[in-house]
């Protein structure tokens, strides 16, 4: 069983406006990223993902960095950051196999309108394009020193809301499993979805099983490398979703870490006082019947979830 990390956001200091959210610290703070990491390290994450979820080179450009160059080493920093809290965490920790899961966000994300919450990306928006987009960030962060990649194991497509964009990953995936093989890297791909059916779109996440299995089934090197789950999906949806993956896409692992299930005010840009339901120690009960109902490999937390969470998990 693998221990996913919670949201990055919840150990890190109050929330920037910035369009590159958590990203915005490898500029002004990396040590903040650092100890974040620390901290989901010490309640027990086995998978830390990287601070590069809403990271691109147009909201890096935004923020001052002027070259391409310096770009690739803020996305290269997000990985180092991630290693050197495994290598600290190793010196006084033995005997656990932790790892990086490279955060590559969904396209949506980098819009900042919220469209990973409604799947609505802007109607000139390509397969291409999105493409495109994830290629150019997978490849700065892969390009860090080799020292830094000792504990990288993952790709990680987050918050996926829409078939268009699961397409244009899988289409990525089959052409790069070279790349996958040379590195040993897996990738998962979590699906976002506004109720117990559909995906954040409105679109069926039966139907995007049922994509993914036509277009990997056959292809061993690339099923045995492919993880499906939901992440950022209210708790109460979790067994519902799962249950569609299970049915629909039945030789693939699968993994989950939903959110709080707490509202967000979109105008006051503020979590709303009083709608979280579950203390850390209900969530991780509700997180070890997930598990075992629907032998996950893998369970963790997204937003508002942090590592007090995370540690409850351990603890029965």
């Amino acid at each position: 069983m693998i221990i996913i990390d919670g949201g990055l956001s919840n150990t890190l200091p109050p929330s920037t406006t910035s369009r590159l959210w958590c990203a915005q610290f490898l500029l002004d703070d990396p040590q903040a990223i650092y100890n974040a990491h620390s901290a989901y390290l010490n309640a027990g994450a086995h998978i830390i993902t990287t601070s590069s979820y809403q990271a691109s080179f147009e909201g890096f450009k935004s923020q001052g960095a002027v070259t391409d160059k310096e770009i690739q080493s803020l996305f290269c920093k997000s990985v180092e950051l991630a290693h050197d809290a495994i290598a600290n965490h190793l010196a006084t920790h033995s005997n656990q196999n932790l790892g990086i899961a490279l955060s590559v966000g969904c396209f949506g994300a980098h819009l900042c309108n919220g469209s990973e919450y409604t799947g609505q990306y802007p109607s000139s928006t390509t397969e291409q394009d999105i493409y495109k987009f994830h290629h150019e960030r997978i490849d700065a962060m892969l390009s860090v020193d080799s020292r830094y990649r000792t504990y990288l194991k993952w790709i990680a497509f987050e918050t996926i809301p829409n078939l268009l964009e699961l397409k244009a990953i899988l289409n990525w995936i089959r052409e790069h499993i070279d790349l996958l093989m040379t590195h040993a890297l897996k990738v998962w791909i979590s699906f976002c979805c506004r109720d117990e059916s559909h995906l954040s779109s409105g679109e069926l996440l039966k139907d995007a099983c049922l994509i993914v299995e036509d277009l990997l089934f056959d292809d061993d090197a690339l099923h045995k490398r492919v993880v499906l789950g939901v992440n950022c999906v209210h708790p109460r949806h979790v067994d519902s979703l799962l249950d569609i993956l299970e049915t629909n896409a039945p030789s693939f692992d699968r993994i989950c870490y939903p959110n709080s299930g707490e509202e967000w005010d979109d105008v006051l840009k503020e979590w709303r006082a009083g709608t979280m339901e579950w203390s850390p120690r209900e969530f991780a009960q509700m997180a070890r019947s997930w598990t075992e109902r629907h032998q996950l490999i893998g369970v963790g937390g997204c937003c508002r979830i942090g590592p007090d969470y995370i540690s409850q998990y351990l603890h029965r």
